[in-house]
């Protein structure tokens, strides 16, 4: 019985030791990720190392590079998941839960992934990964997908 009265104030200070705000135990909502990702810009890598860069404006506008390419894109919303679309079949857009990890660090899972519940809580098999450009980033580095 100790044992778990120990356990469950163990688990009770880890909670508390996580800032407010700072992770989603979950999908972000809309108006979180709005919030964490509107008049910004961010940095970002995908599974494969590959990085990526885009710019997020207040009129849905978005602007994408990577490898040297750049693209004009726009975002939308579909309740808690956030859209993308480039104009350009080659380029792959695609919807977005969006979950996140620290101050600075946002993981993207695609409507269409199928990692498990358990992954997507510890933070592995997402589709892309994002921070704050300009700012500490916070970001993991063992959970890469």
């Amino acid at each position: 019985m100790a044992f778990i009265a120990r356990a469950i104030a163990v688990a009770a200070a880890m909670t508390l030791a996580v800032p407010v705000g700072a992770v989603t135990i979950g999908p972000m909502s809309e108006t979180q990720i709005r919030a964490a990702l509107v008049g910004k810009i961010f940095e970002g890598e995908y599974p494969s190392g590959a990085a990526w860069r885009e710019s997020f404006d207040v009129s849905g506008n978005t602007i994408y590079q990577e490898g040297g390419q750049t693209d004009l894109g726009t975002m939308t919303f579909q309740g808690n998941v956030i859209c993308f679309d480039y104009g350009d079949p080659t380029r792959s857009g695609g919807c977005f839960n969006v979950w996140q990890r620290g101050a600075n660090c946002f993981d993207f899972y695609s409507t269409g992934n199928i990692a498990t519940r358990l992954q997507r809580d510890r933070g592995t098999a997402w589709d892309a990964r994002a921070w704050e450009e300009g700012k500490t980033r916070d970001c993991t580095a063992d959970l890469i997908g």
